[in-house]
C-alpha cells in the first residue's frame, strides 16, 4: 500500500510568486508576468508569508532559499 503523499507547503502558483519575487520583481510586476491582478499578487504573497511564518515577502523569500523552496539558479 503506498504512503499518501505531503500536500506541498506552498501551490504551484505560490511557488512562481515567490520565484518571480526572488529575482526581484514588486508585486505589480509580478501581476504584469503572471497576467494576474495586484491584489492576486499580494493575496498569494500574503499567504506565502504566512505559510512560511514571515513579515514580509524579502523574509519570505530569504526563508524559502533557506528551505531549498526556491533557488536562484532556477528563476
Amino acid at each position: 500500500r503506498a504512503a499518501p503523499r505531503a500536500r506541498p507547503l506552498l501551490t504551484e502558483r505560490e511557488q512562481e510568486v515567490l520565484g518571480l519575487l526572488a529575482t526581484g520583481l514588486n508585486p505589480t510586476e509580478v501581476a504584469r508576468h503572471l497576467a494576474i491582478t495586484t491584489y492576486t499578487a499580494r493575496d498569494h504573497i500574503k499567504a506565502i508569508r504566512e505559510k512560511l511564518d514571515r513579515p514580509t515577502a524579502m523574509a519570505a523569500v530569504l526563508e524559502a532559499l533557506r528551505r531549498g523552496l526556491v533557488q536562484l539558479d532556477r528563476v
